[in-house]
């Protein structure tokens, strides 16, 4: 029952996270025509915040891996708790991935203003979705460290 629960949570804020991201997009909340103005500094920028939120995002991967030979951690990630951690950090990491390499194709690529549009519009997407799941990912991990201290005695 939990790892249903777990997968309908998981997909419940996945899709919220990514139809919030496209109707924000979508709207005037964000001004296309102001973004290619800036020209390359915004892609230089998301570079260097997605490829950080994702190398925070493996470290939290790492932690919770590491944190496993501890017997409560065990026993969450035997009962199925901790299974949005590691898919919240995966489809962060994605996020990131998809960002920086869309950012890297506007940097590298000669493009009509079009198709540079589209392509803000995905990375708008993207990084307000792997803002979502990194928040999601941190409060679980805070929780799982909480679960590591042993009690008083």
């Amino acid at each position: 029952m939990t790892d249903l629960f777990n997968w309908l949570k998981f997909a419940g804020v996945l899709i919220v996270s990514l139809l919030t991201s496209i109707f924000i997009t979508s709207t005037s909340c964000v001004d296309i025509e102001e973004i290619l103005k800036l020209g390359n500094d915004l892609q230089y920028n998301l570079i260097a915040t997605s490829a950080t939120i994702g190398g925070f995002l493996f470290t939290g991967i790492s932690i919770l891996i590491s944190a496993i030979s501890n017997g409560r951690i065990e026993r969450l990630w035997n009962n199925n708790y901790l299974d949005n951690v590691y898919r919240a950090a995966f489809v962060g990491i994605l996020a990131n991935i998809l960002t920086i390499l869309t950012a890297v194709s506007m940097v590298f690529l000669t493009m009509e203003d079009k198709i540079k549009a589209i392509c803000i519009r995905v990375e708008m997407v993207c990084v307000l979705c792997s803002i979502v799941f990194f928040t999601w990912c941190v409060l679980n991990l805070v929780f799982i460290l909480t679960r590591m201290k042993s009690p008083a005695s």
